[in-house]
């Protein structure tokens, strides 16, 4: 089976591998709605752990002030 790749998960893919390659990042999980669009989710890489991620991978938050600004915002 072939995957067809979004756009905007192809503009950020690089972005995402450079972090993984030179900063040493695991992984990502990125959510993304677009207007009243359904929410696409995409993960790359790895959690700590070194298990796969998924879009339903459950993460921890490191900053609950950094996750209070974002829902403010919102």
């Amino acid at each position: 089976t072939s995957m067809i790749t979004p756009p905007w998960q192809a503009r950020v893919l690089p972005l995402l591998e450079d972090a993984i390659q030179a900063h040493g990042v695991p992984g990502f999980v990125l959510a993304r709605q677009a207007g009243s669009g359904p929410v696409e989710v995409f993960a790359l890489g790895t959690d700590a752990a070194g298990v796969a991620l998924t879009p339903a991978a459950w993460l921890p938050v490191a900053s609950i002030t950094k996750l209070a600004t974002a829902l403010a915002l919102l």
